[in-house]
Order: C-alpha cells, then sequence, then structure tokens
C-alpha cells in the first residue's frame, strides 16, 4: 500500500499539472497578446504626438512668414506714405 500512495499521487497529480501548463500557456498567449496591443497603442500615439508637432511647426512657419510679409508691405506703405508727403 505504502508503494501505490506515491504511484497514484504521480498518476493524479500529472494531468492536474498539464491542466495547469496549459492554462499557463493560454494566460501567456493573453498576456502577449495584450503586451502586442498596448504597444501599438504606444505607437499610434506617439506617431499621432509627432504629427500634431509637425502641424503646430508648420502653423509657426506660416505664421512667421505672415508677420515677415505683414512688416514688409507696412514698411512699404510707411515708405510710400513718407515719399508722398516729401513730395508736396
Amino acid at each position: 500500500m505504502k508503494i501505490l500512495r506515491p504511484a497514484l499521487t504521480i498518476l493524479l497529480a500529472g494531468p492536474s499539472i498539464a491542466f495547469v501548463s496549459c492554462k499557463s500557456e493560454e494566460e501567456k498567449r493573453q498576456d502577449k497578446a495584450l503586451e502586442r496591443h498596448a504597444d501599438a497603442l504606444e505607437d499610434q500615439a506617439k506617431a499621432t504626438r509627432q504629427a500634431g508637432e509637425r502641424q503646430a511647426e508648420a502653423i509657426k512657419d506660416e505664421e512667421a512668414l505672415a508677420k515677415e510679409a505683414a512688416d514688409r508691405k507696412a514698411k512699404e506703405l510707411e515708405e510710400a506714405a513718407k515719399q508722398t508727403r516729401e513730395a508736396k
């Protein structure tokens, strides 16, 4: 009887270990899938942030060009006004 107990324990423990092992593999697959999904979301967030930064930079460049053009036009008009006064 003493010999049968360890054998019986091993015999019954085998399927339990296999079941736990399978469940563990499924959990690992789920964890990997969740990790890939999280990585994809982080990549998407990074791409969105970079696109927004590029757009903001383009807007700043446009504003700077518009300001330069306005300053240039104002100087031209001031010079024209000065010449008009001097012509009198």
